[in-house]
């Protein structure tokens, strides 16, 4: 069982360059995800529907929520809407039965620990050897220039991952190790990881036991910032404005989608047919958009796609999450805020991630 989660973990690590699309694109999925489909299937013969009916009332917001998205969106979506919908019920459900299984807390963090050392050395070489996106364009991925983006080809997401991981490093006191992935996340130039993160230290970790590595983290990475190599583009400098007004024009589509369907959205992933239908985006001929099915924030992809009622669901069933596991506090904090500035949330990598960090943290 070992050997099988250490190659999972291995091509997790390939990201993007892991990512399967088919009927041109509409339909995407991960190399990794085929093998957590594989373990599923055998958790599940293993132990049938026993996780669920143990967890059921302990976990009952999270049921309702689940509920809700399928009443809302099996009978508006097809068949591409109903396989992003299963994705995202797919990832909690694998965690909850993986957490049956006893694994030994060694297994995985010695899978975790492989899954670090790959993600920081390729970041590095994509840094050095791979600067630039811009032969990728047809393919709808932002050039992002000078900037690092590891095999995950976007800034944000990666800027994510390695803030995690740090966050990981730096709560197991493994303080030196955690330098590297500050360096890292520096170098994503992601200006709304930067303050979650320090936000981040400054919460979770005001205490005797921590307060002096949080504050010496933070001078830390304003000196790794200040030496930092500020290449050419647009993307590396701090005082760009594009990208906030892209965010509050997207900010802005969202709510006008959502007024027309206030209480039950439109359902799970029909967002890039209505703004098709709305005209919203003008797609180039034959170049997809990556962002086409999103908007950036988590919150408001849900808003949208279950409405009031779902976003309630969706927000008890994080907290309920937190007051069954208070060890998971800095990540949760860390993703929930990060999220409102884009799709952290919802991106399976970070909820394959975000499950693997809660079975470390479980007592």
């Amino acid at each position: 069982m070992a050997v099988i989660f250490y190659l999972t973990f291995f091509l997790f690590n390939l990201g993007q360059l892991g990512r399967i699309s088919l009927n041109n694109g509409q339909i995407n999925f991960y190399l990794y995800e085929v093998f957590l489909t594989f373990i599923f299937i055998w958790l599940f013969i293993k132990f049938k529907l026993a996780p669920l009916k143990q967890t059921f009332a302990k976990y009952k917001i999270i049921y309702i929520f689940f509920l809700w998205l399928l009443s809302t969106s099996v009978f508006r979506g097809n068949i591409i809407s109903f396989l992003y919908l299963f994705r995202l019920l797919f990832y909690p459900l694998f965690f909850l039965y993986l957490s049956n299984l006893n694994i030994k807390k060694n297994t995985l963090k010695k899978g975790f620990f492989i899954f670090i050392l790959i993600t920081l050395i390729s970041s590095f070489v994509q840094y050095f050897f791979y600067p630039d996106l811009h032969n990728l364009l047809y393919l709808g991925w932002d050039p992002h220039l000078n900037r690092m983006f590891g095999t995950f080809f976007d800034t944000s997401i990666a800027a994510t991952i390695y803030s995690l991981i740090f966050l990981y490093l730096f709560k197991n006191k493994k303080y030196f190790l955690s330098i590297f992935p500050l360096i890292c996340l520096v170098l994503t130039f992601s200006r709304s990881a930067y303050i979650t993160l320090g936000l981040t230290l400054l919460i979770n970790f005001f205490s005797k036991k921590y307060i002096e590595y949080a504050l010496l983290t933070i001078a830390v990475f304003i000196l790794i910032f200040t030496v930092a190599p500020k290449q050419f583009g647009t993307g590396v400098g701090l005082t760009r404005s594009f990208s906030l007004f892209s965010r509050i024009d997207d900010y802005k589509n969202a709510l006008v989608i959502w007024k027309k369907y206030p209480l039950t959205g439109i359902g799970y992933n029909r967002i890039a047919n209505i703004k098709k239908q709305m005209k919203i985006f003008n797609q180039k001929e034959n170049i997809p958009v990556n962002s086409a099915s999103s908007f950036s924030s988590s919150y408001l992809i849900i808003l949208v796609t279950t409405g009031l009622i779902g976003l309630s669901l969706f927000l008890m069933s994080l907290w309920k999450v937190y007051k069954n596991n208070r060890n998971i506090f800095a990540y949760l904090f860390f993703i929930g805020l990060l999220s409102f500035a884009d799709n952290i949330l919802l991106h399976p990598f970070i909820m394959t991630i975000f499950g693997v960090l809660i079975l470390l943290s479980d007592n």
